[in-house]
């Protein structure tokens, strides 16, 4: 079911921009699969799931690996370095219960290592 016609209909409300909807679609998705491994949840999600667009706090679809879910202790100090331009999932439709599924697809919780050097490159 997941898919056939769970992971087709998410991307098809991405791609229509119906980020809501979207939403909704993966958190059942998300219920359905807890206490899955990562790599179970990717196979399903049609192999790779770190392709899967993620709806970001400004409302665009990402790539699980272009946004970042820092934890707690590090939140202050990923907002002091980057601001508003290391992108994290949309808070309006992921809360903290799905913060263990979002990792699963892939959003990191430690900045990627390119961007830590661009940030130390810069005066």
């Amino acid at each position: 079911m997941i898919e056939r016609h769970l992971a087709p209909a998410y991307l098809e409300k991405i791609g229509a921009g119906r980020m809501a909807e979207a939403a909704e679609i993966l958190r059942y998705v998300a219920r359905r699969l807890r206490g899955r491994t990562a790599a179970e949840i990717r196979r399903l999600l049609h192999g790779d799931a770190r392709s899967l667009p993620i709806e970001d706090e400004s409302g665009r679809p990402r790539p699980p690996g272009e946004l970042i879910q820092p934890a707690p202790e590090l939140e202050e100090a990923v907002l002091a370095v980057w601001g508003s331009g290391y992108p994290r999932p949309s808070p309006e439709r992921y809360d903290a219960e799905l913060r263990p599924f979002l990792a699963d697809l892939g959003v990191p919780a430690l900045p990627a290592l390119a961007r830590v050097s661009e940030a130390l490159e810069r005066p």
